[in-house]
């Protein structure tokens, strides 16, 4: 999208400065020399208190404007927020309740804490808003929301960031990045620069609200009626013994036996060349 407004403003500018070698206007032209210009006094105060009036009429018809296409932002509740990976991971990925545009593709909200190395993620309230925090390429608390995700060329029709809000952690499983909080955001559309990282508010776009949405990430290991098998937040209920392996429930530890062999290796086969060359196969035994 960047890099089409750049193409597009480059071919302006390149009409432009050609228009100004066949009439030259050394107000709007900077290619002109002081020499081409035959502007006389009269001339140019006629043409500045056009301009002051031209600028009065464009100051009116702005707040007028302004005050017609107010934006009203939509309001957004998560369905579900899950750790992204490991559990001393600090992103999270979620489901949202609405859907934003098409019914038939992804919407989706992330947030990330990007935290030193050895940090670890506290409970606080965070704030949004900051001057370093409204820019996805330098915040350190970042909150998006996607929409209309398309799998072929995996990026969404639009990118919504924060621009204001708050995240109040209020509780952390120690040694994980496992919380829960909640959540009051303003975001509004923006460009996303894939190479830079920058985004860019959409003039006129559209904007999501988060109002007191709570999020729990905390894992309670499901071990009831379990000796073995995963416990459902990363870690195991039981092991199991030497020569044993967990049932599929893991309630109980199953033996291993090796007798369920394929009846094609039951029988020790030898490849056997006579003295012609000939390809002869026997079984072991009777030899």
């Amino acid at each position: 999208m960047k890099l089409q407004i750049y193409v597009i403003f480059s071919l302006l500018c390149l009409i432009t400065m050609v228009s100004c070698s066949d009439d030259c206007n050394c107000k709007t032209c900077q290619s002109c020399n002081d020499s081409d210009c035959t502007l006389n006094d009269a001339d140019t105060e006629n043409d500045t208190e056009t301009e002051d009036a031209d600028s009065d009429t464009e100051f009116v018809e702005d707040e007028n404007s302004d005050s017609d296409t107010e934006i009203v932002c939509t309001e957004i509740t998560i369905k579900e927020l899950f750790l992204d990976g490991e559990e001393t991971s600090t992103n999270y990925y979620g489901i949202i309740n609405e859907s934003l545009g098409s019914a038939d593709k992804w919407d989706g909200i992330l947030l990330q804490f990007y935290l030193s190395e050895n940090e670890t993620l506290k409970t606080g309230t965070y704030d949004l808003g900051t001057e370093q925090n409204i820019s996805f390429a330098q915040c350190t608390e970042c909150l998006f929301i996607v929409e209309d995700y398309d799998e072929e060329s995996e990026l969404p029709a639009k990118f919504y960031f924060q621009e204001t809000g708050t995240l109040n952690v209020t509780e952390i499983k120690e040694g994980t990045g496992e919380s829960k909080g909640i959540m009051n955001a303003k975001l509004v559309e923006v460009f996303l620069n894939a190479v830079t990282m920058d985004t860019v508010k959409v003039e006129g776009g559209a904007c999501l609200e988060l109002k007191n949405q709570e999020w729990n990430t905390i894992c309670t290991p499901q071990c009831e009626g379990k000796v073995c098998g995963s416990d459902g937040c990363y870690g195991e209920c039981g092991e199991c013994g030497e020569n044993e392996t967990c049932s599929e429930d893991g309630t109980t530890c199953e033996t291993s036996t090796d007798t369920d062999i394929d009846e094609d290796m039951e029988t020790d086969i030898d490849e056997i060349y006579t003295d012609d060359d000939t390809l002869v196969i026997t079984d072991e035994d009777s030899i």
